[in-house]
């Protein structure tokens, strides 16, 4: 088995190429038609791309492939008639070769590295058009075009499987969870990390792999000789000085800018920006979800978690995340010519950039830099998502105006809850901390580094990419898999009966029904009983009104004999034939039915109450299940 094809080989019927990674294979089948597939077992390959040449009768069915020395990968049928062909060819390209890659992409190459054409992956990621004949050598310029764009970008959500459920346990009661696994995609021109970016090698005019961007990273070409670029501040900066805001570097690299970039606001004396302000704040399933939301890259190290994990597995804690991108100014990268001339002088050849860039790999630079400071809070505690992010909401607004007034219980749900901060450029700050006092730690978070001026010059924040080859924008797919939670019911209870009786065996009824605070309860009681009274009459549920119940009696303040009920542990409440209301706050437990009689076991045990039980459950949050 092998994944390339020299021009001294050829592929027939029944052979293939397969990738080093064994995903992916060519198979030229015997209908005449060459197709890519994944996952090339029979009983499970998708064919993701072909020649399309199976309809050709048999007699002009292609019967080889060869790759030409001029680049042309061809099909021929048995009469040695060209069937098929990549479309690009020509004497600009020597030593020819086809490769099967490890993501799925058929490229020809020549001339060492450069790639000349390219099938394209799955979904056509990498793809190279033809170009038809090329007399002359692209050069660098031509082969950094021929390594493609970063695919364009479907935003959206879409389910990923039919809903599914599960159950929460709550004192007893079971509340079914409606869940729904959801893949988000958002689109990202500015490109935002929950991380040091400086520490990634972020600075203007970087020159970066564009599938580095894809996964979340940033990995860096070369280094390579570089020719020269200018840097220009582009915000409006108040300053006590007048001084230009731009400066050309004779040779880009993170020292050079960085000190010419410093050296402009230096010179510029600024003491304040009117910057701008970018806040959000939304629930999380998962740190991955949020971030796409928020439009920020997260990397779950930065909070010691995976960034994929639910982080509220048991819906009993809800999770809101706020970012907040304060940006003092942003620099921007000007190249000092257009293509791969405008970054690398003539000596730097392609064979030089190949390790780094390809097909579905295009170089693309950091054409701007924003800076100043960002802040990411997370708070997880007992409450419902709307409460927490409310909460965080309004902390952040009286941080911001100084006022610090807050209601009660925004500053209930703050203490209440866990509370973390990841930060960048917020000065005296490590970049991660758990606060023990969320309350005040978080205003000095907030308040500290918010005036920019020449002592406080911001870190870097955010940046945005352009292709090298087109100076085309470079956008990225930001995604993310979850398990959205759609709602959260727990089983009702209908009409549900009990006997009530005094005599031997009775008192006491446990219906073991749990309820939780809010849930709605109501009780029907029909039926005479009697308790055991001399020369007394059966009774109602209502008992004998006007007359107090023995101190030694359930509920001694109530009448006498009458139905009562309770929850758990709770105080016994007076019933009598129809009881209906919500279970208050401070109770919870089985609900539980007795007579207000200090001994239920002397009584008539063939004369009975009988007790309808009916509950309706409350919204789940009031039971402490958050979705």
């Amino acid at each position: 088995m092998t994944d390339r094809l020299s021009t001294d080989k050829g592929l027939g019927w029944g052979e293939q190429l397969i990738s080093p990674n064994g995903q992916f294979a060519l198979q030229f089948q015997t209908d005449g038609n060459l197709v890519l597939y994944q996952d090339p077992v029979a009983s499970t390959r998708r064919a993701y791309w072909s020649t399309n040449t199976w309809w050709l009768p048999a007699d002009q069915k292609p019967t080889r492939a060869v790759i030409q020395t001029d680049g042309h990968f061809v099909c021929y049928d048995a009469g040695n008639r060209a069937r098929w062909a990549s479309g690009t060819w020509g004497p600009a390209f020597h030593s020819p070769y086809i490769v099967l890659g490890d993501d799925g992409n058929l490229v020809i190459y020549a001339n060492g590295t450069e790639p000349v054409w390219a099938s394209g992956g799955p979904g056509g990621v990498g793809s190279i058009p033809p170009r038809g004949y090329v007399t002359e050598p692209g050069g660098l310029n031509g082969a950094v075009d021929q390594c493609g764009r970063l695919p364009a970008v479907v935003a959206g959500s879409a389910d990923l499987a039919p809903p599914s459920s599960t159950t929460v346990d709550v004192s007893g009661v079971a509340y079914t969870i409606t869940e729904q696994r959801r893949r988000l995609t958002s689109e990202l021109v500015e490109q935002a990390f929950l991380q040091d970016i400086a520490a990634m090698g972020v600075w203007p005019g970087q020159v970066i792999q564009g599938r580095s961007l894809l996964n979340g990273d940033v990995a860096p070409i070369g280094p390579l000789q570089r020719v020269a670029g200018t840097l220009d501040v582009v915000t409006d900066l108040i300053t006590n000085t007048s001084h230009g805001q731009s400066a050309q570097v004779a040779a880009p690299s993170s020292a050079t800018v960085n000190e010419a970039r410093r050296k402009i606001l230096v010179d510029l004396n600024p003491v304040d920006s009117p910057g701008l302000l970018k806040a959000g704040v939304d629930k999380a399933s998962t740190l991955r979800e949020v971030g796409v939301k928020l439009g920020v890259t997260v990397k779950g190290s930065a909070f010691g978690v995976d960034a994929n994990a639910s982080l509220n597995s048991t819906y009993r804690q809800s999770t809101a995340v706020a970012v907040i991108r304060q940006v003092f100014y942003s620099v921007t990268f000007t190249p000092g010519g257009a293509g791969a001339n405008g970054f690398w002088p003539s000596s730097v050849s392609w064979d030089q950039v190949a390790p780094f860039a390809g097909p579905g790999n295009p170089p693309v630079y950091i054409d701007s830099v924003q800076y100043g400071r960002l802040i990411c809070v997370t708070a997880q505690g007992s409450f419902s998502s709307t409460e927490m992010t409310a909460a965080l909401r309004a902390h952040y607004n009286a941080g911001i105006s100084g006022s610090g007034s807050l209601d009660v219980r925004t500053k209930e749900v703050l203490e209440s809850s866990q509370v973390k901060v990841y930060t960048i450029g917020v000065p005296g700050r490590a970049n991660f901390q758990t606060l023990a006092d969320p309350i005040n730690e978080l205003q000095t978070v907030y308040r500290s580094g918010l005036v920019f001026n020449a002592s406080n010059l911001g870190a870097p924040i955010s940046f945005t990419c352009r292709h090298i080859a087109d100076n085309t924008i470079a956008r990225v797919a930001l995604a993310a898999e979850y398990l959205q939670p759609l709602s959260a019911v727990g089983g009702d209870i209908s009409n549900r009966q009990f006997p009530v009786f005094d005599g031997p065996g009775g008192g006491l009824v446990d219906t073991g029904i749990t309820v939780n605070p809010k849930d709605v309860v109501t009780v029907r009681t029909t039926g005479l009983i009697w308790s055991g009274v001399i020369f007394s009459q059966p009774h109602g549920p209502e008992g004998w009104p006007g007359h107090k119940a023995d101190p030694a009696a359930p509920a001694p303040r109530e009448t006498a004999y009458m139905f009562i009920i309770r929850f758990g542990n709770g105080q016994w409440i007076p019933a009598g034939p129809f009881w209906e209301a919500e279970v208050p706050a401070a109770q919870r437990g089985r609900l539980q039915l007795n007579i207000n009689d200090n001994n239920p076991y002397n009584g008539d045990r063939n004369k009975r109450w009988t007790s309808t039980v009916s509950v309706r459950r409350a919204n789940a949050a009031a039971a402490g299940v958050f979705i």
